[in-house]
């Protein structure tokens, strides 16, 4: 009874996950799509009333905000001046902090008391507030000129920039060895082999960096781009773009075709056409399904493992001479797809032996 009740079932359950593998899949191409990203951030726009056109910086003067900093460094210390100076406004009134070398508070002053003071002091706080209000919207400048769709924040106290919360990325796998050295002498330390997490940046926006990870016996290396906008997206390479496209369309075909074919597989199992024609093909077809998909695979990942050979050399960096090819990990995939394509053989052979025995009778 167990037997005659579970086929039923895994034909519910393959149908269920044929469907939600088609929506599932459109959804993943929906979110993580630059459009999506985009979308919401104007959204996001829109909903706090900052200006679209013009330049966006925004004043928002609330104390209350959680990225609301109390205080701004108006001078560091240094070997001439070994104080550090912050400017903070507490209850509507400015104040000046300084600390000594260690951090240690040596006095709080307002404005209105550094005035009645000497001047010399005072001099040297407003040269430091100037000093650090230059260097403030020199900051500004470069950051908006590399991420036009961000704002800048203005507090009483300071600035901080706000962009687009989702991030998406796809990292790229080049296998262990000798990992990319930088042809130029003047760079020093690259590799840092006591690092658990070491990484290198090569551009800021969209974000490109390369990522060891020591903790595996492989030590690969990994190419990651990372984008938050639609004008970022359009900046990476469109090879990269369809590498990583293409192992997501293949993966999500593979799953789409093999439930498929199980689902029809157990609907004609549950009507108790267990040896017709069409039961050994459609076991033929999930077995071959998994072999394509784990050769297909093979191709991409060795595919991505050449090309960031190849975007490091556009980097001007060295790699190891000796192509290693990658090879997946999950090579049940290979076994099971040969087991089913025996299972389907035998499908067959049933078949066959059931139309000798009804001829025989």
């Amino acid at each position: 009874m167990k037997r005659i009740h579970l086929i039923p079932f895994l034909s519910i359950s393959f149908l269920i996950l044929y469907r939600g593998c088609i929506w599932l899949g459109l959804l993943f191409l929906l979110i993580s799509s630059p459009l999506w990203q985009e979308a919401y951030w104007r959204w996001s726009v829109h909903k706090n009333g900052w200006p679209v056109d013009g330049p966006h910086i925004v004043y928002d003067t609330a104390a209350n905000q959680t990225n609301y900093e109390s205080g701004v460094i108006i001078r560091g210390k240094s070997v001439d001046f070994p104080f550090t100076i912050r400017k903070s406004e507490i209850e509507n009134e400015v104040r000046y902090t300084v600390n000594d070398s260690v951090g240690r508070h040596l006095w709080i002053k307002t404005a209105a008391q550094l005035k009645q003071g000497p001047d010399s002091l005072w001099q040297v706080i407003r040269s430091a507030e100037q000093l650090s209000e230059r260097q403030q919207k020199a900051k500004i400048d470069s950051t908006l000129r590399a991420n036009p769709e961000v704002y800048i924040i203005k507090k009483r106290n300071g600035y901080y920039v706000k962009e687009p919360s989702f991030m998406s990325y796809f990292p790229f796998r080049m296998a262990g060895g000798y990992g990319p050295m930088p042809k130029s002498v003047l760079i020093k330390n690259w590799q840092n082999n006591n690092a658990n997490d070491w990484e290198f940046r090569f551009i800021d926006s969209p974000t490109v960096k390369v990522r060891q990870q020591p903790l595996q016996l492989s030590h690969d290396y990994y190419l990651t781009f990372e984008y938050r906008t639609w004008r970022q997206f359009k900046t990476i390479p469109i090879s990269a773009i369809l590498l990583n496209r293409l192992q997501f369309l293949l993966a999500w075909m593979a799953l789409l075709i093999g439930f498929y074919q199980l689902k029809r597989l157990f609907e004609d199992l549950s009507e108790n056409r267990y040896f017709g024609p069409q039961q050994s093909r459609r076991i033929n077809r999930v077995g071959w399904v998994l072999i394509c998909y784990f050769t297909g695979n093979i191709l991409l990942i060795n595919a991505q493992n050449l090309y960031v050979r190849s975007y490091f050399a556009k980097q001007n960096f060295h790699v190891h001479d000796g192509f290693i090819p990658v090879f997946p990990d999950n090579w049940s995939l290979l076994l099971s797809g040969l087991t089913l394509l025996v299972l389907a053989h035998v499908f067959d052979y049933g078949r066959q032996l059931k139309e000798e025995n009804e001829l025989t009778i």
